[in-house]
């Protein structure tokens, strides 16, 4: 793989996973790891051979040779411009502001602003009123 060249959508995932997996441990990631968290079944050996093609092309870095591999900043750059690329264009965001506005009560914008958030992020969701705010 050309270190300018796109990555593909299997290199893409894993780089990511790489990436989520050293920020929660701050430890190089191994391909085993890699391989327990995906969905998708794929050997630790064909994880080391992406995570390879990662390192040569400058995403990552190996700190030692039986340790795993370390996100660069090229890593964390192409991190961010994935977070970016998933961001609520600017109709949604005005849609659902003028929704929240619409509602009456600090409880409806809460439980849906709740909502919201568990809808944008496909995790849970929790809003929190300022005891300032609520009244």
């Amino acid at each position: 793989m050309k270190s300018d060249a796109p990555l593909n959508l299997r290199h893409r995932e894993i780089l990511s996973a790489i990436v989520r997996a050293y920020i929660e441990t701050g430890e190089p990631v191994g391909s085993r790891t890699i391989s327990k968290r995906r969905t998708e079944t794929l050997s630790p050996a064909s994880i080391r051979n992406v995570m390879a093609d990662l390192a040569d092309s400058g995403y990552l870095s190996q700190p030692h040779t039986s340790a795993g591999r370390v996100p660069t900043s090229k890593a964390f750059h192409f991190f961010v411009q994935a977070i970016n690329a998933h961001r609520v264009p600017q109709a949604e965001a005005e849609r659902m502001a003028n929704e929240l506005r619409s509602l009456d009560s600090i409880g409806e914008r809460m439980e849906r602003s709740s909502s919201i958030l568990t809808e944008l992020t496909r995790n849970v969701g929790i809003a929190a009123a300022l005891p300032e705010l609520a009244q």
